[in-house]
């Protein structure tokens, strides 16, 4: 580190901003954003450990983003985000600075705590990732245990905390149907609106990215007696920065389903996979790319030309319902997106979704 001038308490040091605390359950994975300022572009930007400034020690630093396999890093030098992910948490995990390394002067950094619980987390999210459409709307819903003010904002930026309201152009409606859930709804998606926000309730924090591309356009249909397959023609070349899938496909129990998975270039030769289950940190493997024909009930192929794995489920039942494509990320946690099957007995008309 540069100079030490980190005493007493662990206070702001200006020009880094984080979330302060997140609730989050032993041997799982977090990812925390830290925004800094557009002078730091260049600079060193490291996690460090500890309740002191003074004292922490260093987990991971971006010109050595793989030193650790608990620990991974990487700096966004568009967004002015570095982002860290802390794997396998542990009782001790609880002290951190975001931290950007200044030559001949004191560092400049941002404390946060994570709260390790053994149980359920008391502010907790689906997934930290979550993929939107151009014009369109996301739905991300915040399960709380915990009471207290609730909130939706954008990291640096501003927080809203009713309905009707805007954050950097995007209207955002907050509502809460269902108890211990409030439901964020962002309309009108714009390219603008990736970034990372976080949900708020009391003196917890969840942060979530948010990722804004065009929807792929769904051109063909293939139908047989017992299989419904779905193919996905791309109409642009940008590179996807997580995967995209269908949402909800409504298909008749005992048929099979074609589900097409579309990932970003930079995941090409990474092992993709599906995983079942409602919620990501629960969900179990079904089927893997290394191991393709592992189950007769799953498989899975990688098109590295098109990028995009398909993943087939036979002999559907009504416990068929929830799955994750995911892609495996090493030293770091994964990227996936979640897609719902409505299991029907009756007639199930082939609809464009």
């Amino acid at each position: 580190m540069s100079l030490l001038l980190r005493d007493l308490l662990p206070v702001r040091i200006h020009s880094v901003n984080t979330v302060s605390k997140v609730s989050v359950m032993a041997g799982d994975s977090i990812t925390i954003p830290c925004l800094y300022g557009s002078q730091y572009m260049n600079n060193v930007k490291y996690l460090c450990k500890g309740y002191y400034w003074s004292s922490c020690s260093y987990a991971v630093k971006t010109n050595q983003p793989h030193s650790s396999g608990k620990f991974s890093i990487s700096d966004d030098k568009n967004q002015r985000i570095f982002t860290v992910t802390i794997k396998d948490l542990m009782n001790t995990d609880t002290d951190y600075w975001c931290n950007v390394e200044i030559n001949g002067r004191v560092d400049v950094g941002q404390y946060f705590h994570l709260s390790i619980t053994t149980d359920t987390p008391s502010l907790s999210v689906d997934h930290q990732e979550i993929t939107g459409f151009i014009g369109e709307s996301i739905n991300i819903s915040c399960y709380y245990r915990n009471s207290g003010e609730r909130r939706w904002c954008r990291l640096g930026m501003n927080c809203v905390t009713g309905s009707s309201v805007s954050i950097d152009g995007t209207s955002v409606t907050i509502s809460a149907t269902v108890p211990n859930v409030f439901t964020v709804t962002m309309s009108g998606l714009k390219t603008e609106s990736s970034g990372w926000y976080y949900c708020v309730k009391g003196e917890l924090q969840m942060p979530v990215h948010v990722t804004v591309t065009e929807r792929p356009t769904t051109s063909k249909y293939y139908n047989s007696k017992s299989t419904k397959y779905i193919f996905i023609s791309i109409s642009q070349t940008q590179s996807f920065h997580c995967v995209t899938t269908v949402s909800k496909v409504s298909v008749k129990a005992g048929d099979s389903i074609t589900i097409p998975c579309r990932y970003g270039s930079e995941y090409m030769n990474n092992v993709k996979y599906l995983c079942k289950g409602s919620h990501w940190k629960f969900c179990s493997y079904a089927v893997e790319t290394n191991q393709p024909h592992s189950s007769e009930k799953f498989s899975i192929s990688d098109d590295k030309n098109q990028n995009i794995f398909t993943v087939t489920i036979k002999d559907l039942t009504n416990t068929d319902t929830d799955y994750w494509c995911f892609v495996e990320i090493n030293g770091g946690a994964d990227d996936g997106q979640y897609f719902h099957l409505s299991i029907t007995t009756g007639k199930t008309p082939l609809k464009h979704l």
